[in-house]
C-alpha cells in the first residue's frame, strides 16, 4: 500500500516525534510515532500529492477531504470534483490531485488559497494584511515570541506562536526568548535582530545537514550568552517605553541532548529524495527533520521535510543501499 508524506510533529511536553501521512484512497491523515531505536524503512515512489490545508492552528484536512466538503456545484478547473460530496472513488479522480513533478509545489491551487495562515510566509513586519480573521485573531494579541537559536551552529533570529515546539522543528541547540509582542511588531523585531546583530532569518537544510554532527561546549554556550545579553541590552534600551512589547531577559535552554546520540568520529552519508531510492535501518537521532538511521556500521541521513508529498511505501526490511567508499575508508 502506498502513502504520501505530510511532515513530522513535535510534542514539546514529552519530545516524541510524529510522522503525518496520508492515504491517497482516504480522507484522514494517519500518524506513527518514530522512536529512538526502532526501525523504519520507507521506499521512495514516483507521484507526489497535495498535502491539504491548514484550517486552525492544530487543525489541517486532507486535499480528499476538503474536495468533499466543498460545497461549490459547478467545475471551476480540475481541482474540483463535480459531486462534491462523493467519496473518491476511481483513479482519475485521485491523479485529480497528483501534482505536477516538474514544480516544486505542496499543494494544489485550492488548497493553498484556503490555509488560515499564509500570510505568515509572507510578513516581515512592514504592514498586516491577513488571511483570515482566524489568522488575525492569532497574530494581534501580543503573543508571538521572538527567539534568538543556535541551528548548526548558525545563529539565527526568529518569530513564533509554538515555543519551545518550534526551537524542536528547526533542530535548535541552543535557544532563548528575547522578547513577546503583537505579530507585526515581532516581525519588526526579527528584522532589526538579523540587520543590526548579524543573525540569520533561516538556516538551510544543506547547512543542517553538513553541520548535523555538532557538539555543544562551554566556549560556544558562553558565546551565545554573550550574544543574546548583547542584544538583551539593545532591545531593552530600545524598546523600554512600548507598551506592546515586552522584553525577556535571556535564559539559554540547551536542546541538543532531545534528539538522539549522533556519532561524533564516524561519517554519515545523507540519502537524497529521489523516485525509486530506498533508506531504513535502525533510528539513532532525528534532529529537526533529519532522520538519522544505522544500518550495519554504516550511518545515514535523510532530510525528511524534502519528502513531503512525495508517494512512498513503508518496506518489511532494511533496503539495500549502495554505500559511497568514503564510508569503507573509516572502517
Amino acid at each position: 500500500m502506498t502513502y504520501y508524506f505530510c511532515g513530522l510533529n513535535w510534542n514539546s511536553e514529552n519530545n516524541s516525534v510524529i510522522m503525518i501521512y496520508g492515504s491517497p484512497n482516504s480522507p484522514n491523515f494517519l500518524r506513527k510515532k518514530l522512536n529512538i531505536g526502532d526501525e523504519l524503512n520507507i521506499s521512495i515512489l514516483n507521484r507526489r500529492f497535495c498535502i491539504g490545508t491548514e484550517t486552525t492552528q492544530s487543525q489541517r484536512i486532507s486535499c480528499y477531504q476538503r474536495r468533499i466538503n466543498d460545497k461549490e456545484k459547478e467545475i471551476k478547473s480540475n481541482y474540483f470534483l463535480s459531486t462534491p460530496n462523493t467519496p473518491i472513488k476511481n483513479q482519475s479522480d485521485i491523479d485529480s490531485f497528483v501534482l505536477p513533478d516538474n514544480k516544486n509545489y505542496k499543494q494544489c491551487f485550492r488548497c493553498t488559497m484556503l490555509d488560515y495562515f499564509k500570510c505568515r510566509m509572507i510578513c516581515v513586519g512592514d504592514y498586516c494584511n491577513p488571511t483570515t480573521k482566524k489568522a488575525e485573531s492569532k497574530c494581534t494579541p501580543a503573543k508571538t515570541h521572538v527567539y534568538i537559536t543556535s541551528v548548526a551552529d548558525r545563529l539565527k533570529v526568529g518569530v513564533s506562536l509554538r515555543i519551545p515546539g518550534r526551537w524542536l522543528e528547526q533542530g535548535s541547540d541552543l535557544a532563548t526568548k528575547i522578547a513577546i509582542a503583537p505579530g507585526l511588531e515581532a516581525r519588526q523585531l526579527e528584522q532589526y535582530i538579523s540587520k543590526f546583530h548579524n543573525l540569520k532569518l533561516q538556516v538551510t537544510n544543506k547547512e543542517k545537514i553538513s553541520n548535523l554532527q555538532v557538539s555543544q561546549n562551554s566556549e560556544k554556550i558562553n558565546t551565545f550568552n554573550s550574544l543574546t545579553n548583547k542584544i538583551y541590552d539593545d532591545l531593552n534600551e530600545k524598546y523600554k517605553y512600548h507598551n506592546s512589547i515586552k522584553i525577556i531577559e535571556p535564559q539559554t535552554i540547551n536542546l541538543s541532548s532531545i534528539y538522539g546520540s549522533l556519532p561524533l568520529n564516524q561519517p554519515i552519508q545523507n540519502i537524497d529524495i529521489n523516485p525509486n531510492n530506498s533508506f531504513g535501518g535502525k533510528i539513532i537521532a532525528i534532529k529537526g527533520s533529519i532522520l538519522v538511521t544505522q544500518l550495519g556500521k554504516y550511518y545515514y541521513s535523510i532530510n525528511l521535510r524534502s519528502m513531503i508529498n512525495r508517494e512512498f511505501e513503508f518496506l518489511q526490511n532494511p533496503p539495500q543501499i549502495e554505500t559511497q567508499s568514503f564510508l569503507d575508508q573509516w572502517f
